[in-house]
């Protein structure tokens, strides 16, 4: 993850969030940029999400192994832009899981 379609989306998707901000504001880069990843909407767009985030951080997935109509390349590794060329860059991953259990009988704990 992401899919080749996935991370070409994801790639423009990214660009065009950082041009439509330069446009808007003087050409200044955006300070912040927030992006959900839901791991459902994942799974749906193949990455999509995750390849915009991997964009607006600087890094590209090497793609490696054979490709076969049943299976893309696989993702292992990044390559990652030199700094200098992204100013100072955060990237902050917030983990959510459901806090509600049920016991067998389907009453709350």
């Amino acid at each position: 993850m992401p899919s080749a379609a996935a991370l070409e989306r994801g790639s423009e998707a990214g660009r065009l969030i950082v041009e439509s901000h330069r446009a808007q504001n003087g050409g200044a880069f955006p300070e912040t940029v927030a992006v959900n990843l839901w791991g459902l909407d994942a799974i749906k767009t193949k990455g999509e999400s995750v390849a915009i985030v991997l964009h607006l951080v600087g890094a590209r997935p090497v793609r490696e192994g054979a490709e076969f109509f049943w299976r893309q390349h696989a993702h292992r590794r990044l390559t990652v832009a030199p700094t200098g060329n992204l100013g100072e860059v955060t990237l902050a991953c917030f983990g959510v899981r459901a806090t509600t259990s049920r016991t067998r009988g389907g009453s709350r704990e």
